[in-house]
């Protein structure tokens, strides 16, 4: 009888231990669960995946509000929501409305509606087909009142509007879609991330840390430097640096890494970019600081024009070369044109300054996309672009 009874103990001693264990922890997102299970640590996987921006899929009039509208999944566990055209005024104030989320596995079997979602636009006129699916993830915002009475203003909440649930899948297109999953139609939303077409950027700074995940605290995976071309495949939420907190999504070697985007430009605002910076400068030049015209500059016809920061200038016309300066007052003579004076002590005349996008008045045959001068002794006028001297 005795045994007995210590077997029966035994095995509710051990009944006991085993439901202590593999218990289950999960982070304010659901990027982490821990079983403990013989002091061993399992990690669930990272759903930095779903970290990204989505807009809506279907808004029955391209001319709505809600075609700029939607709901962003911050990394750091904050959704921002811009649901209606109040919301959208609140985002524009620099106020949009904040919630927390939580991700987990859909581990129902229940299917939920969405639309028949493809391509990289949201669609307008008739209502998309529907179909029903086993989604992946279930993502739950919770909204604080405090918020919906700042966005709402005197309006009163409506009830649950304090929690929106999303299922999350990704369609066949490989781009992740959030859907309500209602099957009334005026109340079915669907949201989309739609990956941007593949794109050149330039690097924009000095030095650029492609990182890990999108964050300054991530690992930093390789490094490039102003002026590196990088092929953009996607863009995430990430760690807001300066407001902004989309992050660009590169491929290096194989490797997926991650570059904040305000480190890089497009090929075209870049060279705006370089083109501005080279520019003509006539608020200086007025100051007589000649540093916005220093460099080589040169003409169809092979001559140069050297001036240096002190306003210093060594011409070659035809071969002859002779030493000049910058001279007398910054001016707009009647063509409209602006001149600084230059000569060497002995003869002299001018210099036209042809900022970037300026024309000449009396006609332009030069590229004025780029920063131009014209020695002349009586203006410039319906000259060839032979005449226009161009920084080299």
């Amino acid at each position: 009888m005795k045994k007995i009874i210590f077997l029966f103990c035994c095995f509710i001693l051990v009944g006991c231990h085993q439901q202590s264990n593999g218990s289950k922890v999960k982070t304010s997102h659901g990027t982490r669960e821990v079983v403990e299970s013989k002091n061993v640590t399992k990690e669930k996987k990272d759903y930095s995946d779903w970290f990204l921006n989505y807009r809506y899929y279907y808004v029955a009039s391209n001319t709505s509000t809600l075609m700029t509208c939607g709901i962003s999944l911050n990394n750091d566990g904050t959704a921002t929501l811009c649901r209606a055209g109040a919301e959208l005024m609140a985002f524009n104030a620099g106020n949009p409305l904040k919630g927390q989320y939580t991700i987990e596995d859909y581990e129902d079997s229940n299917t939920v509606q969405t639309y028949v979602t493809s391509g990289n636009m949201t669609v307008n006129g008739e209502e998309p087909s529907r179909v029903e699916l086993v989604p992946s993830v279930k993502i739950t915002i919770d909204i604080p009142v405090q918020e919906l009475q700042r966005v709402n203003g005197n309006v009163n909440s409506v009830k649950d509007e304090n929690k929106v649930v999303l299922y999350g899948y990704t369609n066949d297109d490989g781009n992740k879609v959030l859907t309500t999953g209602e099957e009334v139609k005026s109340v079915l939303q669907v949201y989309f991330h739609a990956k941007p077409e593949k794109a050149n950027y330039v690097v924009s700074v000095d030095v650029l840390n492609l990182r890990l995940k999108p964050s300054l605290s991530a690992d930093v995976v390789t490094k490039k430097q102003k002026g590196d071309i990088l092929q953009v495949l996607d863009y995430v939420s990430g760690e807001s640096v300066d407001n902004n907190s989309t992050w660009w999504e590169v491929n290096i070697d194989g490797q997926k890494c991650y570059a904040w985007s305000g480190a890089l430009k497009t090929q075209l605002a870049y060279d705006a970019e370089l083109e501005s910076a080279n520019d003509i400068n006539l608020e200086e030049i007025k100051d007589e600081n000649y540093e916005s015209l220093a460099g080589t500059w040169r003409n169809g016809k092979g001559d140069t024009l050297v001036i240096r920061v002190d306003g210093s200038v060594t011409s070659t016309v035809s071969g002859n070369t002779g030493e000049e300066s910058l001279q007398g007052a910054f001016r707009y003579e009647n063509d409209g044109i602006p001149y600084i004076g230059m000569g060497n002590g002995f003869t002299g005349g001018l210099l036209a300054l042809f900022k970037v996008g300026f024309e000449n008045p009396s006609g332009d045959k030069s590229d004025i996309s780029k920063p131009r001068i014209v020695p002349t002794q009586n203006g410039v006028y319906h000259s060839s672009n032979d005449y226009y001297y161009y920084r080299q």
